[in-house]
């Protein structure tokens, strides 16, 4: 448990449209703000799905220095 609680919770919600966001992404997307981490359905191998959000997570930037 943190130190100090997040508010809102953080939650991970799964991308079932990518269209939504303008574009049909195989990459996460964040929602700082909502503390929403957005996952992408569209991989058909989990390899592919783990190279992505690693990726995405790693060349965020600033991810992580909230």
């Amino acid at each position: 448990m943190p130190g100090m609680p997040f508010e809102p919770t953080p939650s991970i919600q799964f991308l079932h449209n990518p269209e939504a966001f303008g574009e049909l992404s195989r990459y996460p997307k964040a929602n700082t703000c909502a503390c929403v981490m957005y996952l992408p359905t569209v991989h058909k191998k989990f390899e592919e799905f783990v190279t992505a959000v690693n990726f995405g997570v790693m060349n965020g930037l600033g991810f992580g220095l909230a």
